[in-house]
């Protein structure tokens, strides 16, 4: 099965503060079967991009709950989404920095972190 996809991005420019868009990207996304899907190569670097973007994603929506005081939510979030990410990792060198981060946040999440740790952390996702 073949997915079509049509992705833009857009984004306020730090200096002007104008609005700004990027062209249409078309691509396609095929759908295998697993065994398929897990032998199938990775471009290591893109891979490590999609890791630091998910790291970031994942930190600071934690974060989030955590500040919202959700902690048990956080937990099972960082719980589920850690599985997910490791197995990402699997086999692609330079993510460890990214897992060890998650699994430190992890121990930490299920009470309240203070406002200045949040913020820190969500900066520098």
């Amino acid at each position: 099965m073949e997915i079509s996809l049509v992705a833009r991005a857009h984004w306020r420019d730090r200096e002007t503060g104008e609005f700004q868009s990027s062209e249409p990207v078309s691509c396609s996304l095929s759908l295998q079967e697993e065994e398929l899907n897990e032998n199938q190569s990775r471009d290591p670097e893109i891979t490590l991009e999609v890791l630091r973007q998910w790291h970031g994603w994942l930190m600071r929506h934690a974060m989030s709950l955590n500040r919202t005081r959700q902690f048990y939510e956080a937990e099972i979030f960082l719980q589920e989404q850690i599985s997910h990410f490791e197995r990402y990792c699997l086999g692609i060198t330079g993510c460890e920095k990214f897992l060890e981060e998650l699994l430190v946040l992890q121990r930490r999440i299920g009470a309240s972190i203070g406002e200045r740790n949040r913020k820190e952390v969500t900066i520098v996702c």
